[in-house]
């Protein structure tokens, strides 16, 4: 009995070898496959990261080289001296064919853009207050980086500058740049990444502008997970791997640009990955498996068929399913996770009506063209009705052009001056529009007054979803503020006249590069201020909340430049003027709305807390905001993925079994946001709870 019993102990231990030797083939070839991938995976990452940043500067070394030979041709000189921009725009335009640039603008010497290759019409913007490479240009530098577009905030510009030079003077500059669009992107695409590898630039402000991903139904998901309010845009989240559902799976990694002044965005790139994926786990499996059944039948021939008990093929069924669930476990201790792209399953209220440019300092001998532009989410649309304000006072609204507009039936086109309004309605047939930078209309507007006037959106402002239900989608409007100056050749050298208390001349023409637009609300209290050098002994300036002060006994500084901040939320106003022999000039006022306090009560409201797998859940959402007001969109996160943009309420279908969390984030008019959570139990039944349990 004794030796049947050690006999039996024999076979068993061989048994257990068999587990173990198969476990331990399972680790050792799971050690290997992780190795081998991490390694090409790191590989493949530090190769496509060094052939974007290589593409970028070699672009960027390109735009600078042919920018400088432009500004030396002896035409472009002699009719910049000429003041004559028709003739500047030839020669750009064959400098540019011949040296493969993308964009150039040429400006006068008071940093007037008088010619550009784009947009034609759009001229008068004062670069050298508005945008980093300008104000770095007007210091006598040379510029080379990558910023977002001052007459287009939504773009993102690859540039170079210089100063334009005839003798020892100054007579203008140059601007040699790149759209970073789709068709940048898709030539980026194939000049210097390996197969695969996919780019998305954007903006910190508003999101993707272009990518080198073609296909439209991937576009669409990408612009709704990489939205504006994404950690990705944001806050420079790198690192996660996503999948899109045509199966490919990538690492999305984050290189934030730095900027002249101020990061204005990054590029995302879409490195390809593989890692420790569905195939290699199969071929681990099989051959682990395989490795158990030959050392089982090996135990399983050398026992007598006496001694094949039912204890047995109990041990032998056991020792299977253990090393199973030690295959599973493992398996999903190492298994990477990843956020799945894919359509949304609820409906997306993320439209935004914006005017282009939206701030800007103008000479006033230019008619300003601004555009009524619509940015869509996922979301298809098929009516618009916009409501502008403005002063006809301060500015002549001379043509409401809709000749190039996405619309297919207008409706109304009213320039109303009793009700001092613009009346914009049209419907677009389906499908509808659904994408950015779509042109409603193109408002020709013409400058009364120096100083400043405004392009304001009413309530009434619509933007209906192509849904059958004509669903209000319109997440916020962007309005417009413009500063217009005086023809700069009419006041140059200006100069303050000492006998006078208060100088009638010599008003500082003066921009904020972080809050440009005086109609909208920032969550930053530190505020810059720029303006034009004028001639005299200084400058004198206060910072409050009236609007009309005089700064005599105001902060005395030298140069043209002061960074100042908010003591408090609220609407304050920066006066500045030069002062000469003791006299206080003329006084320019620029105002500027600040709150840095989130929204507060948010609230998430769920029809069920306990449900079951395959229900759909009703959430609303409220939130407070008392300073700026909050906006229309809300975001949420179901599962620790990536928030995504609702409305005040959404209907969200539970898919797996487990504890849930979705985190809600509500945001004010000045991007402060709070983030609130709330969890959903979801409960099924065993088979479901064995194959989705997380």
């Amino acid at each position: 009995m004794a030796a049947r019993h050690c006999f039996l102990g024999m076979r068993l231990a061989s048994l257990r070898c068999a587990f173990v030797i198969s476990v331990l083939t399972f680790l050792a070839l799971l050690g290997i496959a992780l190795a081998l991938t991490n390694l090409y995976g790191r590989h493949e990452k530090a190769t496509a990261l060094r052939s974007v940043q290589g593409g970028l500067e070699k672009d960027l070394g390109h735009l600078r080289t042919q920018g400088d030979a432009v500004a030396e041709n002896v035409a472009l000189k002699q009719y910049l001296l000429e003041d004559s921009p028709d003739n500047v725009l030839t020669i750009l335009a064959a400098e540019r064919e011949r040296r493969t640039i993308g964009l150039m603008g040429v400006a006068n010497r008071d940093g007037v853009i008088i010619s550009r290759t784009k947009s034609t019409t759009n001229r008068g913007e004062n670069t050298f207050l508005v945008s980093p490479q300008g104000r770095a240009v007007a210091q006598g530098k040379r510029p080379a980086s990558i910023e977002a577009s001052s007459f287009d905030p939504t773009q993102v510009l690859m540039t170079t500058g210089r100063p334009i030079v005839s003798g020892t003077s100054t007579i203008g500059a140059l601007f040699a740049n790149y759209l970073l669009d789709d068709e940048y992107s898709t030539r980026f695409k194939t000049s210097y990444l390996f197969d695969g590898v996919q780019v998305a630039f954007y903006t910190h402000d508003y999101g993707l502008y272009g990518t080198s991903i073609r296909a439209q139904g991937e576009r669409s998901v990408l612009n709704s997970y990489f939205n504006v309010d994404s950690d990705w845009i944001k806050r420079g989240k790198t690192g996660d791997i996503v999948k899109f559902d045509s199966g490919i799976y990538y690492r999305v990694e984050n290189i934030v640009f730095p900027g002249l002044e101020h990061s204005p965005g990054g590029v995302l790139v879409f490195i390809p990955y593989y890692g420790y994926g569905v195939g290699i786990r199969a071929f681990i499996i099989f051959l682990t498996l395989i490795v158990f059944f030959v050392l089982a039948y090996h135990a399983y021939c050398a026992t007598r068929k006496e001694q094949r008990t039912r204890y047995y093929y109990w041990t032998l069924v056991s020792a299977f399913l253990v090393l199973i669930l030690c295959i599973y476990t493992v398996n999903h201790a190492v298994f990477v996770r990843y956020v799945s792209l894919k359509r949304i399953p609820y409906i997306l209220y993320n439209s935004t009506v914006r005017l282009q440019p939206e701030s800007g300092v103008f000479d006033k001998d230019f008619e300003r063209p601004i555009s009524v532009l619509i940015d869509t989410g996922d979301e298809s649309i098929n009516a618009i009705s916009v409501h502008i304000s403005f002063d006809p006072a301060k500015v002549r609204i001379q043509d409401v052009d809709m000749e190039h507009s996405i619309c297919s039936n207008v409706l109304e086109k009213t320039i109303d001056l009793a009700n001092k309004e613009i009346r914009i309605s049209c419907i677009i047939v389906s499908p509808g529009f659904s994408g950015s930078e779509g042109n409603v209309a193109n408002i020709l507007a013409h400058p009364l007054v120096t100083g400043e006037f405004g392009l304001g959106f009413h309530d009434h402002t619509q933007v209906l979803a192509n849904d059958g239900l004509g669903t209000n989608v319109l997440r916020q409007t962007r309005d417009g503020s413009y500063t217009v100056v005086p023809s700069m050749t009419a006041t140059s050298s200006p100069r303050i006249r000492a006998g006078d208390e208060v100088a009638q001349d010599g008003t500082p023409i003066v921009f904020s590069p972080t809050h440009s637009n005086t109609s909208r609300w920032y969550n930053s209290p530190n505020v810059e201020f720029v303006w034009m050098p004028l001639a005299g002994d200084g400058y004198v300036y206060a910072f409050d909340e009236a609007t009309s002060t005089i700064p005599r006994n105001g902060i005395l500084v030298a140069n043209p430049k002061v960074t100042v901040t908010a003591p408090s939320d609220g609407i304050f106003y920066f006066h500045v003027a030069a002062i000469s022999g003791g006299r206080v000039g003329r006084t320019r006022h620029y105002k500027v709305m600040i709150d840095t306090v989130p929204p507060t009560d948010v609230t998430i409201r769920a029809s069920e807390e306990s449900v079951s797998m395959g229900d759909v859940v009703r959430f609303e959402f409220s939130a407070q905001d008392k300073m700026s007001g909050l906006q229309s969109t809300m975001y949420i996160d179901i599962d620790n993925g990536t928030f995504l943009p609702v409305g005040r309420q959404a209907y969200v279908p539970f898919v797996d079994i487990g504890t849930v969390p979705l985190r809600l984030r509500v945001y004010d008019k000045a991007g402060n946001f709070t983030e609130k959570e709330k969890v959903i139990r979801v409960g099924g039944t065993i088979l479901q709870s064995i194959l989705h349990m997380r």
